[in-house]
């Protein structure tokens, strides 16, 4: 058997996708979806077996080749010879998680009654492919819930794919503060983020977050009210009014700041204000005269 990490093995691809042809038995209409198919020996010679359902690509048949080559690079956790391009890098990470996801899930349950198996490994000789952080996002995940973000988002007139993309900005910005390239980055790269919340790698590229951010502070009047709200109902927030006395509180530099004035007794530029405190106390700021 070949080591895994031997160049040989990219030469052993043996995943493949298939498409296939269908008829619509009520309008006779035809049309194509793509499979991802593997060979696999039997005692009765090679045999194909159907992995997953692709539904419909946006490929040319020489990209397809590619596609497949790459989800199996990805599931081998093998580092691609020539880098594919970030359509094909994409849609290859978020079938090979898809199908993650299937053998897991069809994995037999192990029986309670089971007794344990004891082996001995040389710790030297393990490794881990495709790291991700997860706890983190897991707690956010639960924030935004608790948030109702989605509802809020969706009053906004986002669809399904907007929300997905602001998941990964507001998540990304509580977790990993950065700016839309290097959020990400850390989307596709290091974050567990897709399976935590069921977020497609597929439908995230970094012009949809740039275009989505934008939406997020276009829309910030109508998400915030709705935020201050739904924090009010879980933490039972209620109105109040705090005076602060800031008699002696003082500027020093420019005479001809906004906020400050000359004090009646004093030589330093005196500042009052009072502050108006409820969720959003920046609207409840007035000066006292």
């Amino acid at each position: 058997m070949l080591d895994p990490t031997s160049p040989l093995c990219y030469l052993l691809h043996t995943m493949f996708i298939r498409r296939v042809r269908k008829k619509d038995p009520q309008t006779g209409s035809t049309y194509f979806y793509y499979q991802l198919v593997e060979s696999h020996r039997t005692p009765n010679g090679p045999r194909q077996r159907t992995l997953l359902n692709l539904g419909k690509l946006d490929f040319e048949p020489k990209d397809l080749k590619k596609l497949a080559q790459r989800i199996e690079e990805i599931l081998q956790g093998q580092n691609p010879i020539f880098p594919p391009s970030q359509q094909i890098e994409q849609t290859a990470r978020h079938f090979a998680s898809l199908l993650r996801k299937k053998r897991l899930q069809s994995a037999p349950a192990q029986s309670q009654e089971a007794k344990p198996t004891w082996h001995t490994v040389d710790l030297d000789s393990l490794k881990s492919e495709d790291v991700r952080t997860v706890g983190a996002e897991i707690v956010a995940a639960w924030a935004y819930e608790k948030l109702s973000m989605s509802t809020i988002l969706k009053n906004c007139g986002f669809n399904e794919a907007d929300i997905n993309r602001a998941k990964v900005l507001i998540v990304g910005k509580l977790i990993h503060p950065a700016s839309e390239r290097e959020t990400f980055q850390w989307f596709q790269q290091r974050s567990a983020l897709e399976e935590v919340m069921g977020i497609a790698p597929k439908h995230v590229s970094l012009s949809s977050l740039y275009r989505t951010a934008d939406r997020l502070v276009a829309e910030k009047e109508a998400i915030e009210p709705a935020l201050v709200e739904r924090e009010r109902e879980l933490f039972g927030l209620g109105e109040k009014i705090i005076l602060y006395d800031l008699t002696n509180t003082y500027f020093e530099g420019n005479p001809c700041a906004q906020e400050a004035q000359r004090g009646a007794s004093k030589v330093h530029l005196e500042i009052y204000k009072a502050l108006g405190v409820r969720p959003r106390p920046l609207k409840r700021l007035m000066t006292i005269e």
